[in-house]
């Protein structure tokens, strides 16, 4: 089975376009998510009727849930949390969370590449396995996150969309089984 072409539409040229955009300007617009998320409800009605609307709210509040938590803890911008929530509204919730494990994998992959190439992964390793000695020596206690020196790559702003776009797309890829009936197509 695979993703009926009506969502592929919306969704591929949203994933293109916001992460294209976080690339050049670090900023996702909200003309992109909002819209996404307004079209994807729109969709979901036509296709499926009320299970459509209940399949893009589920959606959308997986979404924005699960990121919302790194949002608060500062790890990642509002931006990011609203495109996820768009991409779970148009691909449901079973998918949007499947996608957004993939997306926190890989974005631990793109981060430690990006760190890599711009040289500053011995720094970033010397500063978590600090933190993680301090862990286990004073055994959790008193011991807090160590923020990166300000002029440390892992300080400065990560073009998340593109880990969205790569966890979305591999989500969408591997387990298009997990969307409801109406979004697929026979094959």
């Amino acid at each position: 089975m695979s993703l009926h072409p009506s969502f592929l539409l919306l969704l591929v040229p949203l994933l293109v376009m916001t992460t294209y955009g976080d690339l050049c300007s670090h900023r996702i617009r909200n003309v992109w998510t909002l819209g996404g998320a307004s079209l994807a409800v729109v969709l979901h009605l036509f296709m499926g009727g009320l299970e459509g609307l209940q399949t893009t709210l589920f959606g959308l509040g997986t979404g924005l849930g699960l990121l919302l938590p790194f949002y608060l803890m500062k790890g990642m911008a509002a931006g990011d949390v609203k495109l996820m929530g768009a991409v779970g509204a148009l691909i449901g919730p079973k998918l949007a969370l499947i996608a957004v494990l993939a997306t926190l994998m890989a974005g631990g992959v793109l981060g430690v590449a990006y760190l890599t190439v711009r040289g500053d992964i011995g720094r970033w390793l010397k500063r978590w396995n600090l933190l993680l000695t301090n862990l286990v020596v004073a055994r959790g206690l008193g011991t807090t996150y160590i923020p990166p020196a300000t002029d440390e790559v892992a300080g400065q702003r990560f073009p998340y969309a593109l880990a969205i776009a790569a966890g979305t797309l591999i989500a969408v890829v591997l387990f298009v089984g997990q969307a409801p009936a109406y979004m697929q197509m026979a094959g």
